[in-house]
């Protein structure tokens, strides 16, 4: 907890997610003369600890595990989540003749462009 401290934000239960009271609540369940255990029991740490660099490690861990699975012709965990809460997947694709890239709806097959362009409205005027 020294080399890496909790986040100190104290407005979870305000928005219903992890902050340091509930990181503190679950330290206190934990054993601190032992170490954290196998793979299940790690994961399952750091999944309850709380801060930007072990946030950073878990999101950086599960686009590896997707990219793995999808080289297997597999879906991911996130490709399951979505699948399960019942929203659709778009993918960004690229024309190779125009190079003009575009999202594709995976269950219409339909595609919108994909605009480059800032809209004028947000352009800085100098």
């Amino acid at each position: 907890m020294r080399l890496f401290p909790v986040t100190k934000e104290y407005d979870g239960a305000r928005w219903g997610c992890k902050d340091y009271f509930s990181v503190m609540e679950y330290m206190r369940t934990l054993d601190w003369d032992k170490p954290i255990g196998g793979p299940e029991t790690l994961f399952s740490f750091l999944w309850e600890y709380q801060n930007s660099d072990t946030s950073e490690f878990l999101v950086d861990w599960m686009m590896v595990i997707e990219s793995i699975m999808h080289l297997h012709g597999e879906d991911g965990p996130m490709d399951k989540l979505i699948d399960s809460m019942g929203l659709t997947r778009y993918y960004m694709e690229k024309d190779e003749a125009t190079g003009q890239e575009y999202l594709l709806n995976s269950d219409t097959g339909k595609t919108a462009p994909v605009r480059k362009s800032i809209p004028r409205y947000l352009k800085l005027v100098q």
